[in-house]
């Protein structure tokens, strides 16, 4: 990413392409939690937060520029800011009759809860992702229904909340192994390189993974 953006983002050519490309842009550095580009990206689209991100003259919609303001404060810590976006975002998304849009929003908004964690928020979240992950599922979107499974995981963890027909583990084993991750990050282990060495240690000790193994992983 460093090698990819400039140094000063106004320098982006502000073209037919601009919007689109920061968009874009935008997704890459929140799906990396890339917290030193998102402020700067979202001060230069803040201007444009009741508009239509696009390429050309409309040739590629890439959504409301609200939506990529919303996953930008959340990346940033701001969830009730994101919020605010997001809300927009998804009446926006409906006008545009884009059931995909509404699904992404609906899972960022998902997410921007979850970080927040105020009362109520847990089970609008699990709600929003559960109607994200029915319309993702029909449109064979695998890539949001992977991420709403993500976050429905995260929510789990945190709660130590046992869904039915699902397993959980008790929020301190997630904080014990997020320790551990953190640690082996610390010592310059890749995070492929730490899911390799839990699954080896877990297959070394049992031979077989559990459930409740095999959601830790997920989580990881």
């Amino acid at each position: 990413l460093a090698g990819l953006v400039p140094d000063d983002l106004a320098s982006i050519p502000r073209d037919c392409m601009w919007a689109g490309t920061l968009a874009m842009l935008s997704r890459v550095v929140c799906a990396l939690g890339a917290v030193e580009y998102a402020l700067p990206l979202y001060d230069l689209l803040a201007t444009f937060g009741e508009r239509n991100a696009v390429w050309g003259s409309g040739f590629i919609i890439f959504g409301p520029v609200s939506g990529y303001l919303g996953m930008l404060a959340t990346t940033f810590g701001e969830p009730d800011v994101a919020l605010g976006h997001l809300e927009h975002a998804l009446e926006r998304s409906r006008q545009l009759g884009s059931p995909p849009l509404v699904a992404r929003t609906r899972v960022e908004m998902a997410r921007a809860l979850l970080a927040r964690r105020s009362e109520g928020d847990a089970e609008r979240a699990r709600s929003l992702l559960e109607d994200a992950r029915g319309v993702a599922s029909d449109l064979g979107m695998a890539s949001l229904a992977a991420e709403a499974d993500h976050l429905a995981a995260i929510d789990r963890a945190l709660m130590g909340t046992e869904y039915e027909g699902d397993v959980y583990l008790d929020p301190e084993s997630y904080i014990s192994v997020g320790r551990l991750f953190c640690s082996l990050l610390e010592a310059d282990v890749s995070p492929s390189g730490v899911l390799r060495s839990y699954v080896a240690a877990l297959e070394a000790e049992s031979g077989d993974l559990s459930d409740d193994d095999l959601v830790l992983g997920g989580v990881i």
